[in-house]
């Protein structure tokens, strides 16, 4: 197996209420702690009639939802075959949530300045001097002031296996799916077969199993609940 570690960098403006429970955190099992700490804050912000930034929360939390993630795709050094790999796998990494979410959170676009995301391919990617299959840091945060929220992030993807040989376009629609994993909300999971995963050499994701993906689901589900609350009482802007 490729060791792949993550590093986090998560930036939030204003005021978190931690939910201070582990039963809703179980509920929400394998997405991030912070998400769900939203999810509460977001709660809070409904029935004190903060609407606008109820829903900004919501946004936060259910990226690709109320706005597809713009993600922009460039390459290092890569030679043509490998940015042949990188496309399809992308296509395929998104597909599979697609197929998962029932919804289009990504769209790919032509220009970093209107990216959300920064997919960066390869020959190798380390995490402190370790091969990794992928690498990611992302950065959340909600404005209290314009109610807007934002969520961007950087992934590395390698296109080149640590023994020298070319990485299929199987292995890397895994480790793309998995970064992209990450943008959603989720965990690492050390169970394996899972999307969220390490990554498997000799045998890649094909799809993502709904049960390892649940808590998630259950996230995007509430939130949407509440985003719909806050929508009724929102004025216009």
């Amino acid at each position: 197996m490729i060791r792949r570690r993550l590093a986090v960098v998560c930036v939030t403006l204003g005021t978190l209420v931690a939910s201070g429970s582990g039963a809703r955190q179980e509920q929400f099992s394998g997405v991030q702690p912070e998400l769900v700490q939203q999810l509460q804050a977001a709660k809070n912000d409904l029935a004190a009639g903060n609407f606008n930034l109820a829903q900004a929360r919501m946004d936060m939390i259910t990226p690709g939802a109320s706005r597809q993630i713009e993600i922009y795709v460039q390459f290092d050094g890569a030679s043509d075959d490998a940015k042949w790999r990188s496309n399809e796998a992308l296509a395929r990494g998104a597909k599979l949530w697609e197929q998962a979410l029932h919804e289009h959170p990504f769209h790919v676009c032509d220009s970093p300045n209107r990216a959300d995301v920064i997919i960066t391919f390869r020959q190798e990617v380390f995490d402190h001097g370790s091969p990794a299959g992928g690498y990611v840091t992302w950065r959340r945060q909600v404005d209290e002031n314009s109610w807007t929220a934002a969520t961007k992030a950087n992934i590395d993807v390698r296109t080149e296996r640590p023994d020298g040989g070319p990485m299929s376009a199987d292995l890397m629609t895994h480790e793309v799916a998995h970064e992209l994993g990450h943008v959603l909300g989720l965990l690492d999971c050390p169970a394996s077969g899972q999307v969220m995963s390490p990554l498997d050499l000799n045998h890649p994701l094909e799809a993502i199993a709904l049960p390892s993906i649940d808590g998630l689901v259950r996230l995007r589900r509430a939130a949407q609940e509440c985003r719909a609350l806050a929508m009724v009482n929102t004025p216009r802007r």
